[in-house]
């Protein structure tokens, strides 16, 4: 969902979409039908999911990549859009992700590895 929002951000340079993607993103941070986080600060990995009343405890790899993929998404996103705002050329082409080069540092991580993420 939120490579979708992304991708249809640098399309259509729509705010729309990146409010979209942060929704999205927040799901993992607790903004979900209940409430709860996904995103573990402890671990630095995902849970997998959500049952009916509680957190699915497992933490997989496909959920932790997916956090990860998403949150360097949601990084890359938000460092493109404040620099095409603190740019005075008001003929700047649309965001382009093959342009930014991803450093771990820009992403938010630590030495271990674990997203530096604030709850909102």
């Amino acid at each position: 969902m939120i490579s979708a929002c992304v991708e249809a951000y640098r399309v259509t340079s729509d705010p729309f979409w990146q409010d979209q993607a942060t929704r999205a993103f927040d799901w993992f941070l607790g903004w979900n039908d209940l409430g709860l986080e996904l995103y573990s600060y402890n671990s630095g990995g995902c849970y997998d999911g959500l049952h009916v009343d509680r957190v699915n405890m497992n933490q997989g790899a496909e959920s932790t990549l997916a956090f990860l993929t998403s949150l360097a998404e949601m990084k890359l996103m938000h460092n493109a859009v404040a620099s095409s705002n603190e740019s005075s050329d008001s003929t700047a082409a649309a965001w382009n992700p093959a342009d930014n080069s991803l450093e771990l540092e820009k992403v938010g991580f630590t030495d271990n590895f674990a997203p530096a993420v604030k709850h909102r």
